[in-house]
């Protein structure tokens, strides 16, 4: 399949709340992503108060991306991808006809302090007429 299009996430640190918690760009409340046909990367990076920092390794017991409970199923979307400089993360909806809604987490390295986010929704579904997934 094609790569139709991307999407580019930013994720701060939220210090409003205590312990301070990974924030990811709600964008009026979605981050929405139309395709017609073909494949779409989802991209966190680090920005703000978070840009000094790195994700955490994809491996271990508490690994930078994480699907909750269980993820999707195999072949929806590819595995996760760290960028050898740690400030962003990837994965390809490799499916972007398949419908549904996940739960994720993702996890950062900031000044020496592991940060995680507040667990979130991916969800696959289709529009008036082109898929959209919402990062909710």
């Amino acid at each position: 399949m094609a790569n139709n299009g991307a999407v580019s996430i930013s994720v701060t640190l939220d210090k409003s709340k205590t312990p301070y918690r990974l924030y990811v760009d709600q964008r009026s409340q979605h981050n929405e992503i139309h395709s017609q046909r073909g494949t779409i990367t989802v991209k966190w990076h680090l920005a703000g108060d978070a840009a000094g920092g790195a994700f955490l390794q994809l491996s271990g017991n508490e690994p930078g991306f994480a699907w909750n409970a269980s993820g999707p199923p195999d072949g929806v979307f590819g595995a996760p991808h760290l960028a050898a400089d740690g400030k962003s993360l990837s994965i390809v909806d490799e499916q972007p006809e398949y419908l549904g809604e996940w739960t994720y987490t993702l996890r950062a390295r900031i000044d020496g302090t592991v940060y995680v986010g507040e667990p979130l929704h991916l969800t696959a579904t289709r529009g008036s007429s082109d898929p959209i997934i919402r990062n909710k």
